[in-house]
Formats: structure tokens, C-alpha cells, sequence
């Protein structure tokens, strides 16, 4: 894993500073960017249950692991937040990392799963989402688009994407870092709140949704980014 490369290295260097994304090292030249899994799949579970209540659901993770279980309890939470009560199926691409780099498992699961009535599949899979948003595509069903606009691949069957913003983290970080020279060996959490995570394309889903629904999700955003809401 490149966590463990990159604390090798880091410990042989240490006059030399890192930047670690989606992971964390303790040592005193390294500063650890992560983001709040749990909270944009909360996010992600109230909306789905507000939009769409009567949609059969599935989950698909890349691999059992700590990420996954924040994604899937995160997007449970919210659905019955919301008040969303039917059951859902959760499955993975894998038992290995690999999960995250097949798409063509990641569609053939979601054939199957399509095939037998699911409507909507929220796949924070990494590469192996892409498989599913095809499959999505070819079936007539629906994706939540994950770590970027899935909107950019396909306009048809996504309700609407997660996007994790690692370009703004990155840039807030390395900008405090080096123009401001204030280089600090921490953890940074990223969220709604700062920007780590966005719903993109907000114009398209008024179009889609309609203005009352968005204003709606405007207001609910504003309440978990002011810790108004426990998730």
C-alpha cells in the first residue's frame, strides 16, 4: 500500500515533506489530507430518501474494509434519517483491493443485480464504479455518481454524483504550506464544510428535480455543515 511506501520514505527523509491523501501517518514530516467518508454518504442516503422513497436500493463496495463500512453506514444512516424503511442488499467487487480497479466485475454485478428489480446503486468502488454506471446506462436504471462527476461520463442514469474535491484540498494545503511557509505535521479533514466534498452540477438537478426539492437539499446542507444535524 502506499501508505506504508510513503512512511518508509518519510522516515528515511526526514528533512523532506509529504503530503498523504486518503490516509494517515504520524510522523513529523507528513500532513495527512483525509475526508469525511461517513458524512458525504449520510448526505448522499437523505437524499435518496427524500427524492426517491420507493426506489429499491443496493450497495456495492469495492472490498470489505474500513472505507466501505464508512460509505455503507453513512449512506444507511441517512436513508433511514429520512425515513427510508426497506431493505437493502450490500455486496463488494472483491476480497482484495482489486475491488477498487474492476469495472467489468463492478458491471456484471450490477446486471444481475438490475435484472432483479433494484433501481438506484450507490458503488463507492473507485475504478469499479465505472462498470456500474455503465451498466446503469445499458439497463435504464440509476447510479449515484462517486469521487467525481459522473455527469461528465453520462448525463443518463445518474441522479447525481459525490464529488470528493482532492484539487481544492490539495490546494488549500500546499498554498499554507509553501507560499505561506507554514508547513504543518497534521491531519486535515475535509467535508462539506470546507469544500472536500460538493454535489456537483446543482443548475442540472433544479432542472431535473425542481426548484423546491434543491432549496430543500440547501437547507439540509446548511444544517450538517453547521452541526445542526447528528449523523
Amino acid at each position: 500500500m502506499y501508505k506504508e511506501a510513503l512512511y518508509e520514505q518519510a522516515k528515511k527523509n526526514i528533512d523532506v515533506k509529504y503530503f498523504l491523501v486518503d490516509s494517515c501517518v504520524d510522523l513529523p514530516n507528513v500532513c495527512s489530507i483525509v475526508f469525511d467518508d461517513y458524512q458525504a454518504a449520510f448526505v448522499a442516503g437523505v437524499m435518496t430518501a427524500k427524492f426517491f422513497a420507493n426506489w429499491n436500493l443496493a450497495f456495492i463496495g469495492a472490498s470489505p474494509s474500513f472505507l466501505s463500512d464508512n460509505f455503507y453506514y453513512g449512506f444507511f444512516n441517512g436513508l433511514r434519517y429520512q425515513g427510508y424503511d426497506k431493505d437493502f442488499e450490500k455486496y463488494f467487487i472483491s476480497n482484495e483491493i482489486v475491488g477498487f480497479v474492476n469495472p467489468q466485475k463492478g458491471r456484471a454485478l450490477a446486471d444481475k443485480l438490475f435484472s432483479k428489480d433494484t433501481d438506484l446503486i450507490f458503488a463507492p468502488s473507485g475504478a469499479s464504479s465505472i462498470g456500474v454506471l455503465q451498466s446503469a446506462v445499458k439497463n435504464e436504471k440509476f447510479v449515484i455518481g462517486i469521487d467525481r462527476p459522473f455527469e461528465d461520463l453520462s448525463e443518463n442514469g445518474v441522479v447525481f454524483s459525490l464529488s470528493k474535491r482532492i484539487d481544492k484540498a490539495l490546494y488549500k494545503v500546499l498554498y499554507q504550506s509553501i507560499i505561506e511557509n507554514d508547513f504543518q505535521s497534521r491531519k486535515v479533514l475535509f467535508d462539506f464544510s470546507n469544500g472536500g466534498y460538493e454535489i456537483p452540477y446543482r443548475k442540472r438537478l433544479e432542472r431535473v428535480y425542481g426548484y423546491y426539492k434543491m432549496k430543500w437539499y440547501d437547507e439540509f446542507i446548511q444544517k450538517v455543515i453547521n452541526d445542526e444535524i447528528v449523523y
